[in-house]
């Protein structure tokens, strides 16, 4: 039988074009009562980053479209991990236009504009200080990366910009970020994990004033691919490797311009390594993570084109990077069609062992979903262990390190804490 709530939508969608939101799964761009106004919409008008309302069973979801096939999509809340069930044409009730909040109407478009134009005085703050005190930097991701490659506005929200510096710089540019009101956000464990930790390689900057979104920025030492709450982790994977990746990115960056300013990003060689890396480091999921590459892929030029993906090969036989990029590309082919050479997955491919490994973390994962931040960590480091192009004894070196020993135990901690924490509330309830 259907509950009185599910009873009381569905008369409000059959008499009306809008309909109450309850929960904060797509906050801040919906929050809790919301009012949103939808259309009817064609099943092939539908776009990725569209907002639909769809009945899933007894309920309803007002959620953002991640993936479209022939006949379904895939939905997930923005702040959920979880996709939804699948949703076909038959179930979608609309497309959100329009939201009505205190008294106020506004369109998602409008928030996304809103949001990125705050980025980007942002951004030009940070980059403009930065210059004024000649220190080199890349922008390694972020919003002046899609305006340039997509060329267009994102239609989503984004929570934080990457850009790679030299550590020696630090003192300067934590002195630049603090005059410009960003604190720095401790994303440490513990105390006794923060005094463990052998190597800075992040700090995350946040701005919170009186606008509806923060800014954060996350400054990098290095590309970040590893594990930045253990350290340097030369038993999996040599660190003189990774500094010489991140010179190589400072040294060879390109500018581009935008709105009449210049900016330094990675070359597109660069980007099509270090976007795949850094799309593993999320475990190879979330697949908005993908948008960026296979945007930047798209926009090589043909005269340009076998030159940079010689660059690109090249860079991840030097470095031993193959065990975990191909997975990105294989994702990037499987669910964007992305123009790939074939040559260049012959010449990259690792062994079939790895390529095992890799396919079976695809059937147990999710590309669409993403994960708890301890679940995120466990998973990243079982992946860096058995992709490591280290022999099998050096890798076993890796659980000698205390930090390593600590970061197990707290999470089996963490695991046993939450299955408690389950098991209690069942049992209250």
């Amino acid at each position: 039988m259907k509950s009185s709530a599910v009873k009381f939508i569905d008369t409000a969608l059959r008499k009306t074009n809008r309909i109450k939101c309850f929960g904060n799964s797509m906050a801040p761009i919906l929050l809790h009562e919301d009012v949103v106004y939808y259309r009817k919409i064609l099943f092939s008008h539908i776009n990725i980053n569209d907002i639909v309302i769809a009945k899933d069973k007894s309920n309803y979801i007002t959620h953002r479209v991640i993936f479209k096939g022939k006949n379904y999509i895939i939905t997930k809340g923005d702040n959920n991990f979880k996709i939804d069930p699948l949703i076909y044409s038959k179930n979608i009730i609309g497309r959100v236009y329009q939201v009505k909040r205190n008294d106020q109407f506004i369109h998602p478009d409008t928030m996304y504009l809103l949001q990125s134009t705050q980025y980007f005085e942002a951004i030009n703050d940070c980059i403009s200080e930065l210059n004024k005190h000649n220190i080199p930097y890349v922008l390694l991701k972020g919003l002046i990366l899609h305006l340039y490659y997509s060329k267009t506005h994102p239609r989503r929200q984004y929570t934080d910009f990457d850009i790679l510096v030299k550590l020696n710089d630090y003192q300067v540019i934590d002195q630049i970020l603090t005059r410009l009101g960003y604190t720095i956000k401790d994303d440490s464990i513990s105390s006794l994990q923060k005094r463990m930790l052998d190597k800075s390689i992040e700090v995350t900057y946040v701005r919170k004033r009186a606008s509806f979104f923060p800014i954060a920025i996350d400054v990098h030492f290095e590309p970040v691919f590893m594990m930045t709450q253990i350290g340097t982790l030369d038993a999996l994977y040599e660190q003189k490797n990774i500094d010489e990746l991140g010179d190589l990115f400072l040294n060879n960056q390109q500018v581009v311009t935008l709105y009449n300013s210049p900016y330094q990003i990675l070359s597109p060689a660069h980007l099509v390594v270090y976007l795949a890396l850094h799309f593993f480091h999320h475990n190879y999921r979330g697949i908005h993570r993908l948008d960026l590459l296979n945007a930047v892929i798209k926009n090589i030029s043909r005269h340009k084109n076998r030159a940079v993906w010689k660059e690109a090969a090249d860079l991840i036989l030097k470095y031993q990077l193959e065990n975990y990029a191909y997975g990105s590309y294989v994702i990037l082919q499987k669910y964007f069609k992305t123009p790939i050479p074939k040559t260049f997955l012959k010449e990259i491919a690792p062994s079939k062992k790895i390529i095992r490994y890799i396919n079976q973390h695809f059937k147990k994962n999710d590309v669409f979903e993403t994960e708890p931040r301890s679940a995120e960590g466990t998973q990243l480091f079982q992946n860096l262990f058995y992709l490591s192009p280290k022999p099998l004894m050096t890798r076993l070196l890796v659980f000698l390190k205390p930090i390593v020993i600590y970061m197990i135990v707290w999470a089996i901690y963490s695991k046993m804490r939450r299955r408690f924490l389950i098991f209690y509330r069942r049992y209250r309830s």
